[in-house]
């Protein structure tokens, strides 16, 4: 199986560490180094879920490229460790797409582990500046018409209760 598309990234996840995103050959260096093992977790787009790198579809690709570069003897270098970006959320249901703002960005603690994030979603296409207000609106209503029909479904049970004989 061919490598990746260039630049693709490659995230690992090693112990309680999360790594990357590293491109293609920067995994195959870190590989010969013996930075990481056959059965970390990697994931990247296109893969449906983590996996052990040997279990990637471009894992003889990366053993290929390994063979030249085994010596032995060769006391690795020293791991260099790229940490992770914060995983980036979507906006909240009432929330406008739009805003940048770290609390809508980053909604991890300073104690918790970097998490790893794919590739953020873009922000779908704004073509007016009322278009949250005209959303909220909408789903305000359906849940109000919803609630509405709920509650007369329940008067009609309310006074015909007796005539059901339940």
């Amino acid at each position: 199986m061919p490598a990746p598309p260039p630049g693709q990234a490659i995230y690992i996840s090693k112990g309680d560490q999360d790594l990357g995103p590293f491109t293609f050959n920067e995994l195959v260096e870190q590989m010969s180094k013996k930075q990481f093992e056959p059965t970390d977790m990697a994931w990247h787009q296109g893969v449906s879920n983590w996996m052990a790198l040997e279990q990637l579809p471009e894992w003889p690709t990366i053993q290929e490229k390994l063979k030249p570069a085994n010596k032995p003897g060769a006391d690795p270098p020293p791991l260099e460790i790229k940490k992770a970006p914060p995983m980036a959320t979507g906006p909240a249901l009432f929330e406008d797409a739009g805003d940048k703002s770290g609390a809508a960005m980053n909604n991890s603690s300073a104690t918790s582990a970097p998490q790893v994030a794919p590739q953020a979603a873009p922000a779908p296409a704004r073509d007016g500046g009322d278009s949250g207000i005209l959303s909220k609106l909408l789903v305000s209503m359906a849940v109000l018409f919803f609630l509405a029909a709920v509650g007369f479904a329940g008067f009609i049970l309310y006074r015909n209760w007796d005539k059901l004989g339940l």
